[in-house]
């Protein structure tokens, strides 16, 4: 098949073959040629984005969606966690494994003293701090130098994140473990009032609150790190993942979603995407990673539409630079291009037959 049918039902162009037609075809239709194809009103499907001010007739066609593109960096080691410190590349993973980078190309191991998998990554203004198996804690204040650290706990500590409001770390793990820190040297246990596994935490600037998530259907948020408030989720269902819009906290299960615009209140959306490992928002998109599958949400979860097959499993916690969304995946990074302000983007399409290109009409 012509492996543009996407472009009709996605893009708002219209998939076609053969050669171009006169400029009779609409704008954004695509096309199969064996190429090089020298007519300007066609630009080859590549992976490219597109000036608007240059092409003003694209700004009418519906934006890609956030998949074709995507493309994966080696990082040489099994990767959970990545963070950007604005010079540095930092992931942490299996086989207490930490690497760096300057520009995603070239990869450093770093020995962060312990010999735990760690599986969540933090960081301030000053400081990064990875969490992990054993209840293991080392912290950075670069990414290169790093320091073991007692974290009060033996329990696996499976999610870490910063309050930059509160100057707080809080790390949640097993057996309802929630630790927390100034200064992620010196850590504190406390109640979380459950036994249940924490598997994410997250810290909402916008409501001044930390979120928990785990087994059974398990909600909980504080206002300080220190004291816990069990919410109810709607759900039985183990609960994985937590993300962030500008009106709306979204927490990822086993085939649910559960969503509140307040923190308090919550409203369970079931779904099909099986176990989702990872969720993030991006470009006005709610991104599910479950299995080798992504989806797509706009409607807060409701829907889901879109799935895109990415390879090896998503996880568990990624990040936005530069217009791409970057998550763990195995040894490597997957990256997935951004809608970009004033451009759009021509994702690459391989050929169909193996030796025709494919070119979209863009003027």
């Amino acid at each position: 098949m012509a492996l543009y049918e996407l472009a009709g039902g996605l893009y708002g162009g219209a998939a076609g073959g053969g050669a171009p037609a006169g400029g009779t075809l609409p704008i954004g239709t695509v096309i199969a040629h064996p190429g090089p194809l020298s007519d300007p009103a066609y630009l080859p499907m590549d992976g490219r984005y597109v000036s608007l001010s240059s092409y003003p007739a694209l700004a009418a066609l519906t934006p890609p969606p956030i998949g074709p593109g995507a493309n994966t960096i080696a990082v040489g080691a099994t990767v959970y966690a990545v963070v950007w410190t604005g010079s540095l590349y930092v992931t942490v993973g299996g086989g207490a494994t930490t690497r760096t980078s300057p520009d995603g190309v070239t990869w450093t191991t770093r020995n962060n003293r312990v010999s735990n998998t760690l599986f969540g990554l933090a960081q301030s203004p000053s400081l990064l701090v990875a969490a992990g198996y054993g209840g293991a804690i080392t912290t950075s204040p670069d990414g290169i130098t790093w320091t073991v650290r007692s974290s009060a706990t033996t329990q696996t500590l499976n999610s870490i994140t910063w309050s930059s409001t509160l100057g707080l770390f809080v790390a949640v793990g097993n057996a309802g473990t929630i630790v927390t820190s100034p200064n992620g040297i010196s850590w504190l246990t406390r109640s979380s009032g459950t036994t249940q596994t924490l598997n994410a935490v997250h810290w909402s600037s916008r409501l001044g609150l930390f979120i928990a998530a785990g087994g059974g259907g398990t909600l909980l948020t504080s206002p300080d790190g220190i004291t816990w408030t069990a919410r109810s989720s709607g759900t039985t269902q183990p609960l994985t993942c937590i993300a962030e819009s500008p009106t709306t906290v979204m927490v990822g299960g086993s085939n649910v979603a559960c969503i509140s615009s307040d923190g308090a209140a919550w409203t369970a959306r079931t779904n099909t995407l099986g176990f989702m490992s990872s969720l993030m928002y991006a470009a006005g998109t709610w991104v599910a990673f479950a299995g080798t599958k992504l989806r797509l949400s706009q409607d807060d979860g409701v829907t889901w539409a879109y799935p895109y097959t990415v390879g090896n499993t998503v996880a568990y916690q990624g990040l936005v630079k530069d217009d791409t969304l970057i998550m763990p995946q195995g040894t490597n990074l997957l990256t997935l291009p951004l809608p970009k302000a004033g451009y759009y983007y021509l994702p690459p399409i391989s050929s169909d037959l193996g030796y025709l290109n494919h070119y979209m009409k863009v003027a």
